[in-house]
């Protein structure tokens, strides 16, 4: 049974299924993009809305049968959005250099892990950062440069 389209632009991989990657999932499908979330956690499925009827994966997304489950080989996109900077930054290591995936996100609260996503060639999305930067522009009234 075929879980994923064999076209890698529309495949998205979530990896964590809180607040922030149950959000994503939801915008990706309803953007209709083929969406499979991985979590560890049944109970974490929970956070979807009704509404998403993309594919969720009970799973370690730092084991490679669970990713190759999910369609990693397929996959254009992977979002690494555990709440641990180091799985998160393993998951997001493996799918770049083990699976070539071409745009992977990690979620990282640590901002000086940054080198290490800088040499993986990963993305960081680091809500500490985001947060600092938006805080600025309504305390101060600046624009600072991305944050992230």
């Amino acid at each position: 049974m075929k879980l994923f389209n064999s076209k890698k632009s529309d495949n998205v991989i979530i990896v964590g299924c809180g607040r922030f990657g149950a959000a994503l999932a939801s915008t990706g499908y309803n953007q209709n993009q083929n969406v499979t979330v991985i979590d560890i956690y049944t109970a974490a499925f929970k956070n979807l809305p009704e509404s998403y009827h993309g594919f969720s994966i009970e799973g370690d997304g730092t084991d490679m049968n669970t990713l190759e489950t999910a369609g990693i080989l397929c996959a254009d996109v992977l979002v690494a959005a555990t709440d641990d900077d180091n799985a998160n930054l393993m998951i997001a290591q493996i799918a770049k250099q083990h699976y070539n995936v071409n745009h992977v996100v990690a979620r990282i609260y640590d901002d000086s892990k940054k080198v290490s996503c800088d040499q993986i060639g990963i993305e960081m999305v680091c809500p500490v950062l985001l947060s600092i930067s938006e805080a600025q522009k309504v305390i101060f009234n600046t624009k600072e440069e991305k944050a992230v």
